[in-house]
């Protein structure tokens, strides 16, 4: 990781010296990052390389902090924070963006939503003393599971002239640079499976080459706040430090006990013998886990029907999936936090009633309150390629 980090840094000190000798006005050194190394290393990163940027480049440089900030709670029809953001922009001049929105059902909720996104970001502006606020990706809702892709009566044109009307009208006078994703005429793919002939540039060019520009003055959207809970152990209901496998059913030669851990070297999952545990309903689930070039599935409240899988993708991917209305899954919530590969972590679970949290070490990296919790359910592990866990720990809660 080292090794890449400094790479990293070489190229953007490069791309900056090409910026500076072509009279480049604004740069950006780094872009999605956090993807391979998490947001909070991608942070120190931008700290650590920005003394040679300065020295590189005369230029305006852009903090790329808020890639995946705004995301939207299709159940609660509200905001939830998706990154860590900077403590600081020292040093910097302007703050970069993307917004995309999707998982917004209509047309009001993503224009909601992105008020509630303008509005952070111009805070941040001020807050900070920016020069501004740009796009580096300025994209469509593309899950393809919102209800205005899913409208027949609807074109493409129509749908997409009616996102850049909200982006557009609810950035006026609040973002100074726009990249919109979508902006040449031609025959494309779209979400929800369409294939259209789309002119996006047209109203692009309408917004672009006008001399005003209405303001939005519609709902703005609240956000979900994290919960602040505290709870009293009542019993322990399983602890487990894999001197053998009497606890488990092991499903496939892939996972077995091996020298006080439970170890896998394939795809196989791993559940409880304990049929009482399929009563379980608020508990903590937590223990260590490590991969070598692995991943692993959390399984909590799980029965024949349902559960909560808590899927940690090292190096730097975290999601909890559920269902997407539509019949099928997504991501509903997600995250990126650096888990390294050859290392100990510790994690734990939270489940109690209608909330969901996930810690590795002592950083809750995700947490989701569930409109329509399920009842009840024992825990479950499932891991890909060579990966361990041991200490199993389950302690019933109250």
């Amino acid at each position: 990781m080292e090794n890449f980090l400094e790479r990293a840094k070489e190229i953007a000190i490069r791309w900056a010296e090409i910026a500076d000798n072509n009279g480049v006005e604004i740069y950006a050194p780094r872009k999605e990052l956090q993807k391979f190394v998490g947001q909070k290393k991608a942070l120190e990163w931008d700290d650590e390389v920005l003394p040679e940027l300065r020295s590189a480049y005369g230029g305006n440089l852009v903090r790329g902090a808020l890639v995946d900030f705004a995301k939207w709670d299709k159940s609660a029809r509200c905001v939830w924070q998706g990154e860590e953001l900077p403590s600081s922009f020292a040093g910097w001049d302007y703050l970069g963006v993307d917004f995309y929105g999707s998982d917004t059902d209509t047309f009001e909720d993503l224009a909601a939503m992105y008020a509630w996104f303008v509005n952070k970001v111009v805070e941040l502006k001020t807050q900070n003393n920016l020069k501004g606020v740009v796009f580096e990706e300025l994209g469509e809702p593309h899950h393809g599971t919102e209800n205005y892709w899913n409208d027949n009566s609807l074109s493409g044109d129509e749908i997409l002239n009616r996102i850049y009307q909200i982006y557009f009208e609810g950035g006026a006078n609040a973002i100074e640079g726009f990249f919109p994703w979508w902006w040449q005429e031609e025959d494309r793919d779209l979400p929800a499976g369409r294939y259209e002939h789309i002119t996006p540039n047209n109203i692009i060019k309408q917004y672009y080459t006008a001399s005003t520009i209405p303001s939005y003055s519609g709902p703005i959207a609240d956000m979900v706040m994290p919960s602040d809970i505290t709870y009293d152990v009542t019993r322990t209901l399983l602890q487990d430090n894999f001197e053998d496998d009497s606890n488990w059913d092991l499903f496939g030669e892939n996972v077995f006990v091996n020298n006080g851990v439970l170890e896998w070297k394939g795809h196989e999952g791993a559940t409880l013998k304990d049929t009482s545990s399929e009563n379980w309903q608020n508990y903590t689930f937590s223990g260590e886990f490590m991969t070598i070039d692995g991943a692993f599935d959390f399984y909590v409240r799980s029965t024949d029907s349902s559960n909560y899988p808590f899927l940690v993708r090292p190096i730097s991917m975290v999601q909890l999936v559920g269902p997407d209305g539509r019949g099928g899954f997504m991501a509903v919530r997600e995250i990126h936090f650096l888990i390294e590969y050859n290392k100990w972590y510790g994690f734990t679970i939270v489940v109690k009633d209608n909330l969901l949290q996930f810690f590795i070490g002592n950083d809750k990296v995700l947490e989701y309150i569930d409109p329509d919790p399920l009842p009840g359910g024992t825990v479950g592990l499932r891991g890909y390629g060579r990966a361990f866990v041991d200490n199993v720990i389950i302690q019933e809660i109250h």
